[in-house]
């Protein structure tokens, strides 16, 4: 039964110690994700800056000329670049919730891989304790009861042959 009890520790520190390096591994990937999603951001926020100082100065020089005009091609191309904007950032973040999404199904599957590995594992040992304490009880070298011990001298003494009557033996057979 203590080995038995051994086994079910064994078996919850191995568990525990095997999903939290797969947590741990995991979170780690997710803080990659996590990181390379703010870059990819903050990479498309230069490039929106980057666009919006170009049509600034655009504006500006034009709109001495053609204000009204001006206004008009500067809400349309905002608006498309706001779609374009929204877009990207929609695809950014669609391959990051994938990426995501992949690491939790691996994640997963590989816990439920060790579950079942470090199952069988423990099932096979307790099939082998269960078969041990099995044999030991059927052991012919355990019986429960009582013993008893009878213990006979017997001397028995026999005369080969005829004695005619009225002869006795001249054996001693106590000597």
């Amino acid at each position: 039964m203590d080995s038995l009890k051994k086994s079910h520790n064994d078996l919850d520190d191995c568990l525990k110690r095997r999903l939290a390096k797969v947590s741990a591994d995991a979170e780690r990937i997710i803080e990659i994700i996590i990181d390379d999603t703010k870059k990819e951001q903050k990479l498309l926020l230069h490039y929106d800056k980057r666009r919006q100082n170009r049509q600034d100065e655009l504006y500006k020089k034009w709109l001495q000329k053609y204000v009204v005009v001006l206004n008009t091609w500067r809400s349309k191309e905002l608006a498309n670049l706001q779609t374009e904007l929204s877009q990207y950032q929609q695809q950014i973040v669609k391959i990051s919730q994938e990426r995501i999404n992949r690491l939790n199904i691996e994640a997963n599957q590989l816990k439920t891989q060790i579950l079942n590995e470090e199952g069988n594992a423990f099932s096979q040992k307790a099939t082998y304790l269960t078969g041990q304490l099995y044999d030991v009880s059927r052991d012919e070298n355990n019986y429960l009861g009582s013993e008893w011990k009878t213990e006979l001298n017997l001397r028995v003494q026999a005369n080969v042959g005829r004695i005619a009557s009225g002869q006795n033996c001249t054996n001693d057979f106590d000597n």
